[in-house]
């Protein structure tokens, strides 16, 4: 569902863009398109014995207490997905403003936010699965 869900999003970001009136929601569109690349890179994930099917999954068993989705997120992109972890972060600290702060944001910014979609799922959206921690991975796929 990530992969679709991803997609979709995306779209939206691109004709948003595309018509140029509305830059917080181009931003908006272009991190929760990413959220979902993400997802769709991570999971399954398995950490030592457990596998989390998805996100839900993993942070329902996280005792970190009041620690909001998307930073358990951002963590996990750090770890597992470190090429996509800037742009990620990025468009996160944009979303926030663009949603809480000041929605007026510029079209240089909703340019960005299409440019670092793209670096986001160019490293979530390949044959070759993130490595899992502890797992030695072929030098041939640990490129990625």
């Amino acid at each position: 569902m990530s992969l679709e869900w991803a997609k979709h999003n995306e779209e939206l970001c691109i004709q948003l863009h595309r018509e140029g009136k509305w830059n917080d929601w181009v931003v908006t569109t272009a991190f929760y398109s990413t959220v979902q690349y993400v997802d769709h890179a991570l999971f399954p994930l398995k950490i030592k014995d457990t596998e989390y099917k998805n996100f839900e999954e993993y942070y329902s068993q996280l005792p970190y207490g009041r620690r909001s989705k998307h930073e358990v997120r951002l963590d996990l992109v750090f770890t597992h997905l470190r090429k996509a972890h800037d742009a990620f972060k990025w468009l996160y600290n944009t979303c926030k403003t663009a949603r809480y702060n000041n929605y007026d944001l510029s079209s240089e910014l909703a340019d960005r936010a299409v440019l670092k979609l793209k670096v986001v799922k160019s490293c979530c959206v390949s044959a070759t699965p993130p490595p899992q921690p502890g797992v030695v991975v072929p030098a041939e796929s640990a490129q990625r």
